[in-house]
């Protein structure tokens, strides 16, 4: 069983973090090829492109710009500051939670195609929708990442629709979770709570060691609750009333 969650374009680029010797990526050709290509793009595709202007342009052109193979690597959960990764609690998992974190927690990457907790990898900024002339991360990982989980039986998807697509060649073994909320008579995905939900729901699966479908529809994910008529062998979908004022 694997869980899925999506990156972060928030990173943690000052705080105190492990420095990992050795990359041990998906395909490292792959994502060399990718960071010698960024390297090359001029700063007007690139705000074109990433819809990035000033401060935030000026630091993802010298990023690629500086970048070097020998540049220190940070774990990706430490990397990784999203709205998703701050409902994981680090430093209260024991041994057993830890082990089972880097076992079944998998992060999908336009950088690095499959990302570990614990895989050192370099800071980016980079996304599937990211079109470039001479680069289509969509395109380049297509088909690897879906190779990657093809042993599995169960994969419990907690990433946005955007990095969901790459798991519909596995879809007879994707169990996806929604969260939603209902707001002046209508329902809808609120996208920054939604991503604090999937976040919150990995770290009970951590905590609880969950494996199964039944076992992570036990959990508490008040005051977000599981809509069974809505719900199937695929879908666990969960709805969170909001009061109007």
């Amino acid at each position: 069983m694997k869980i899925i969650l999506s990156p972060s374009k928030t990173m943690n680029l000052n705080g105190p973090t492990r420095i990992v010797s050795s990359p041990l990526f998906l395909d490292t050709p792959k994502t060399l090829k990718i960071f010698k290509l960024l390297h090359k793009i001029t700063k007007k595709e690139f705000s074109s492109v990433m819809k990035i202007e000033k401060e935030l342009l000026e630091e993802t052109v010298s990023m690629y710009r500086s970048f070097t193979p020998d540049a220190p690597l940070i774990p990706a959960i430490e990397l990784y500051t999203g709205l998703a990764f701050r409902s994981l609690e680090l430093e209260t998992y024991d041994c057993i939670q830890l082990d089972y974190l880097e076992k079944h927690l998998r992060i999908l990457s336009a950088m690095y195609g499959v990302v570990t907790p614990f895989m050192g990898i370099w800071p980016y900024r980079l996304d599937f929708t990211h079109r470039f002339k001479t680069l289509n991360p969509a395109t380049l990982w297509k088909q690897a990442i879906p190779q990657a989980f093809e042993d599995e039986d169960l994969i419990i998807n907690l990433a946005s629709e955007e990095f969901s697509t790459f798991l519909k060649p596995l879809e007879s073994i994707v169990h996806t979770v929604e969260f939603s909320e209902f707001i002046r008579g209508q329902e809808k995905v609120v996208s920054a709570n939604a991503k604090k939900a999937r976040g919150y729901m990995a770290h009970l699966m951590i905590k609880h060691q969950v494996k199964s479908i039944e076992d992570l529809r036990k959990l508490d994910m008040s005051p977000y609750v599981l809509q069974k008529e809505k719900s199937n062998v695929h879908v666990s979908h969960y709805l969170k009333q909001v009061k109007s004022d």
